[in-house]
């Protein structure tokens, strides 16, 4: 007789851990997740997401980000798109082209680059064509 014999399906769309790079690391390379992500180290790659990015005040990241919500407190260099909305706290630093649907900047917070607002819906298609138009 078998003490296990009910097999219970498990799902783990819905218990997805947040990826963490933590202060003391440093990666290169690329990120896909289905899960928050949360940058307090550094990253030169790309993040991708149908989740949220926060990057840390001690995070660094080069590279593409595309997400559903962002929270910036430390420093972006690249592209940045967020088909909703974008936080940018005191400490943030962006050198970035920036996609969003909705902007929070609290005082203090640095943008140099050029900033695309438009309606969530109309946001992959706008870098879609973004990327094609610099082929």
């Amino acid at each position: 007789m078998s003490l296990f014999k009910t097999k219970v399906p498990v799902s783990l769309e819905n218990s997805a851990q947040p990826t963490r790079i933590e202060k003391s690391t440093s990666m290169e390379g690329s990120i896909e997740a289905q899960a928050d992500v949360r940058i307090d180290g550094y990253l030169k790659g790309d993040v991708t997401t149908t989740k949220k990015v926060v990057i840390g005040k001690t995070g660094r990241v080069i590279g593409q980000v595309r997400c559903q919500n962002a929270e910036i407190e430390g420093y972006l260099e690249g592209e940045l798109t967020v088909d909703d909305l974008l936080s940018l706290q005191a400490s943030a630093q962006l050198y970035a082209q920036i996609a969003t649907a909705k902007l929070s900047v609290v005082e203090g917070a640095v943008i140099q680059g050029k900033i695309l607002m438009k309606a969530p819906n109309t946001l992959k298609q706008v870098t879609d064509e973004s990327a094609a138009e610099a082929s």
